[in-house]
């Protein structure tokens, strides 16, 4: 594991993301864009490395607004991470969500 500062532009969102729909940033007054706008990333996303880029396996939502509201940098923890253990990590990371407001198709 090795925490990065990274331009938020150079991260893309890793296909092997379970979730596919709702991943956008929240708009409105207590939305993702404007806490980050405000305090930065507090939680830093996780991301693998793919070739010469870094695939966000993990806090896709976070990185999105990120990118939205154009900060030049945010940490982001790097992990040495096969097809496998990025879904897992994805699956993980959303099983509260699933339970919630996950759409059926990506359920």
């Amino acid at each position: 594991m090795d925490v990065q500062q990274i331009d938020p532009k150079e991260l893309e969102i890793d296909p092997i993301n379970e979730r596919t729909e709702n991943v956008g940033p929240e708009k409105g007054d207590d939305s993702i864009e404007e806490s980050i706008r405000e305090q930065g990333i507090i939680q830093p996303p996780v991301a693998r490395v793919d070739g010469d880029e870094y695939k966000i396996v993990v806090g896709q939502r976070r990185t999105l607004a990120a990118q939205n509201v154009g900060i030049e940098s945010m940490p982001v923890i790097v992990m040495d991470w096969d097809d496998s253990d990025a879904l897992a990590a994805s699956v993980t990371e959303n099983v509260d969500a699933f339970r919630k407001s996950v759409s059926r198709t990506d359920r």
